[in-house]
């Protein structure tokens, strides 16, 4: 434990930190000081005298999506008032939204997007949401308000939408495609085709933008494992290119609808102040985000797997 009562996990790779337990009332939201306590390998939480007639919250809510088709979910993002964003299901897929306590607000059913699940992203300030069909004919892009209503349908110019973020700069939004297109989309549903690079990245896997610096550069790898940083602005040119090292089956990175849809995207990249993070559901690799140099990697489970995510502090 830090001195801020934070959970400090020291590993070779890196130091992951739990932060001191958040407690409040239910019903009056009034905060408790709670704390971490450890002993040994077991670590519990300490709270001082209060009132037992009531019932306290500690840190996260924990809510289960009232998909109907396939009760899985893939991908979560959220906005900067706490809302949460949750994309599953199967045959349609839904999209739900939840507030900032972890109640359920409404469901969107992406009617027609049956053969493939794409990626989806949140602006986070007009909780304007823009869910990309993976793999259709054609390939849409569903945009929903913040009550969870259809406002419009976009057409890409690819017939592949595989990975999607927000660039909080330019207001638009990035989407990794097959071989080595993209595309940037604005909030109006306009589509620029981009080639970001000429070597054979194959289907986009991995995605990121960098939202610590000025640069604001992307990062992206293919299932074929090759690896480029190019600026979120223009796509290119390509800043530098490296390789992951990672072997992803192609529309198969995940295990989404019980197998019922090929899918590319994975959520397996991610970046920090000073660094790029990437991940296979075994190896966690830290590199240098500005030249593409491996600087360490970690595994973590002993086994690659179809199911998993990343995020960084």
């Amino acid at each position: 434990l830090d001195v801020s009562c934070n959970l400090i996990l020291q590993s070779a790779f890196v130091n992951f930190t739990d932060h001191a337990p958040f407690t409040f009332y239910q019903n009056s939201k009034k905060q408790i000081p709670a704390s971490f306590v450890r002993n040994g390998n077991t670590v519990t939480f300490q709270l001082p005298l209060y009132n037992t007639s009531e019932t306290i919250v500690i840190d996260p809510w924990q809510s289960n999506p009232p998909f109907i088709g396939y009760n899985a979910s893939y991908d979560i993002d959220y906005d900067n008032a706490g809302n949460v964003y949750v994309l599953g299901s199967n045959n349609p897929l839904e999209y739900a939204k939840f507030d900032n306590t972890g109640a359920w607000q409404w469901t969107y059913t992406m009617l027609g997007a049956y053969y493939a699940y794409g990626d989806f992203s949140v602006d986070p300030v007009t909780q304007i949401s823009y869910l990309a069909e993976g793999k259709t004919g054609p390939t849409l892009v569903h945009q929903i308000d913040a009550t969870g209503a259809l406002i419009a349908q976009g057409t890409s110019g690819n017939t592949e939408m595989w990975r999607m973020v927000f660039n909080p700069v330019t207001n638009e939004f990035i989407i990794g495609e097959t071989g080595s297109t993209a595309e940037i989309m604005d909030v109006l549903l306009n589509f620029t085709n981009i080639t970001v690079t000429l070597s054979v990245l194959n289907d986009n896997t991995l995605l990121a933008i960098d939202e610590c610096g000025t640069s604001n550069d992307v990062y992206m790898a293919g299932n074929s494992g090759i690896m480029v940083k190019v600026p979120a602005n223009t796509l290119g040119p390509v800043a530098w290119q490296s390789n992951t090292g990672y072997t992803f089956l192609y529309a198969g990175c995940r295990n989404v609808g019980g197998w019922t849809f090929p899918v590319q995207g994975y959520n397996g990249m991610t970046v920090s102040t000073n660094f790029l993070y990437t991940y296979d559901g075994d190896l966690l690799k830290k590199w240098n985000k500005n030249t593409g140099v491996l600087m360490n990697t970690l595994s973590v489970t002993g086994n690659p797997f179809q199911e998993g995510g990343l995020d960084a502090d």
